[in-house]
């Protein structure tokens, strides 16, 4: 079972991808869904996602502040950067951050799935697995 984190304020954005991982019926499991970005390296602290999506606010710093602190520690997490404007701006400081992958909302069932694809075969290519909280996971950018 792969472990998601959704960190989203606006809780219609959160609650689509919660419908459309419940709607997939695959290996994954939304284990936290909070409102603000800035939380989720509270959590980080104590559960290990396999895959993270959050919010691009107003304040991009504080936004991309999750992607670098996974980036400098070099945890095996997918991160997923979603945006309610599909801004070039947006996308380049999402690449600058090594944000794994950027949507725009709405956010359409068929990128979720892509999202999906793409972090299964990256697992299943790695080959370089550790065990973190007792869960085998990818060690590292695959």
């Amino acid at each position: 079972m792969y472990k998601v984190m959704i960190f989203h304020s606006d809780n219609s954005v959160s609650d689509a991808l919660l419908r459309i991982f419940q709607k997939q019926r695959n290996n994954f499991k939304i284990v936290k869904k909070e409102a603000h970005v800035p939380d989720a390296l509270d959590f980080l602290k104590s559960d290990l996602p396999d895959m993270i999506f959050f919010e691009i606010g107003n304040s991009i710093e504080q936004s991309f502040a999750i992607a670098d602190y996974i980036e400098r520690m070099e945890l095996p997490i997918m991160t997923i950067a979603v945006s309610n404007k599909a801004e070039f701006s947006y996308v380049v400081e999402a690449i600058q951050h090594h944000v794994n992958d950027f949507m725009t909302v709405p956010i359409a069932a068929k990128a979720v799935q892509n999202t999906i694809s793409r972090f299964q075969k990256k697992k299943i290519q790695c080959g370089k697995w550790i065990n973190v909280n007792e869960e085998m996971h990818c060690k590292g950018v695959c």
